[in-house]
């Protein structure tokens, strides 16, 4: 018998990305975590999702290289496309694309973005 014993702050982002309707980048969950726990970092958080993802609790992916940017959800309300037959063909892609690791196409799409606003920036 395992017995997972768990912090406020835990129970707080726990309860985050329970509740949350679509999945949360980390950087979300930090803010809406600082509004009960202002001291709270970066670290702190990405520690204890982490730990959470491990027992099974929440689900987490990282898109993009380097350090990234993790996104995170609830490990039972990830739905699929054959849950959803009303489902937007973009949302059943991009549910699609987590499930199976396909990250490229969002990834590639946030590279051309930062380009054009780099060179936006250097025209002003």
């Amino acid at each position: 018998m395992t017995i997972v014993l768990q912090d406020r702050l835990t129970d707080s982002i726990l309860k985050i990305v329970q509740n949350s309707t679509e999945p949360l980048e980390t950087e979300e969950i930090l803010r809406l975590v600082r509004k009960q726990w202002r001291n709270s970092t970066r670290t702190k958080i990405m520690y204890r999702l982490s730990n959470l993802r491990a027992d099974g609790l929440v689900s987490g992916k990282m898109l993009g290289a380097g350090k990234g940017v993790w996104i995170w959800w609830s490990s039972s309300k990830l739905r699929s496309s054959a849950d959803d037959e009303n489902a937007w063909p973009e949302e059943v892609q991009a549910l699609e694309n987590i499930k199976s690791g396909r990250t490229n196409m969002i990834t590639q799409s946030a590279d051309e973005t930062l380009t054009e606003l780099k060179e936006l920036e250097n025209e002003s």
